[in-house]
């Protein structure tokens, strides 16, 4: 099966599912995690507390595959505010991932990462 495209570019809140962005964005924050991207490159996406942990947890996921993303789910957890859920598969292990993200003038803005910061 395979997941249906959003129309917009901007991730949309009041949309029940894009699975599409929902999964890059999980990619993006791997691959900083993993130290492939630099935090930089996403600080537009960021809050700035979120920002400071991403910052912290660079290497979190490095191992000597690059981190790719086998699941990815959005779910609303409230008016403006989603939380998106991801397998990150990072060398033999997967990974949990999530982010909360909330509507923003610019678009989705993520709040608050979570995840099994352990080494590979």
């Amino acid at each position: 099966m395979h997941p249906r495209p959003c129309r917009s570019r901007r991730p949309r809140l009041h949309a029940p599912r894009c699975p599409v962005q929902a999964a890059r964005l999980a990619q993006i924050t791997a691959e900083v995690l993993a130290g492939e991207r630099a935090p930089d490159q996403v600080a537009g996406l960021v809050a700035p507390r979120a920002y400071a942990l991403l910052r912290r947890r660079v290497g979190a996921y490095r191992c000597r595959n690059r981190p790719r993303v086998r699941s990815a789910w959005l779910r609303p957890a409230g008016p403006g505010v989603a939380e998106l859920g991801a397998v990150v598969e990072v060398g033999a292990r997967r990974r949990a991932l999530a982010i909360r993200v909330a509507d923003h003038p610019g678009g989705w803005l993520c709040t608050h990462i979570e995840g099994d910061f352990g080494r590979c």
